[in-house]
């Protein structure tokens, strides 16, 4: 019993420091399949007349709000001041 008390205490002990890493390169993993996606929507809130609804749903988003929700926090405007902004500019 000694022994693997000690073997678990071991493995409690170094869990934490194992899973960091792990976590460390999910979250990279995310941030960057989300920031393509939002290059994506840029590219799509600009070229094409699809409504935000709808660019949303294409690129995976269940439910629209999340989508500029988002693009709000990653591109720092909403997609329909983004999409304004764009055609302004050209």
């Amino acid at each position: 019993l000694f022994q693997q008390g000690k073997l678990y205490r071991q493995k409690a002990i170094s869990t934490p420091a194992n899973s960091a890493p792990r976590q460390s390169i999910k979250g990279r993993c995310q941030n960057y399949i989300q920031q393509k996606t939002i290059d994506m929507a840029k590219d799509m809130l600009v070229r094409h007349d699809k409504s935000i609804s709808e660019i949303a749903y294409s690129l995976g988003y269940q439910y629209p709000q999340y989508f500029s929700r988002a693009f709000k926090r990653t591109v720092g405007c909403s997609p329909k001041d983004y999409r304004s902004q764009s055609l302004l500019a050209h």
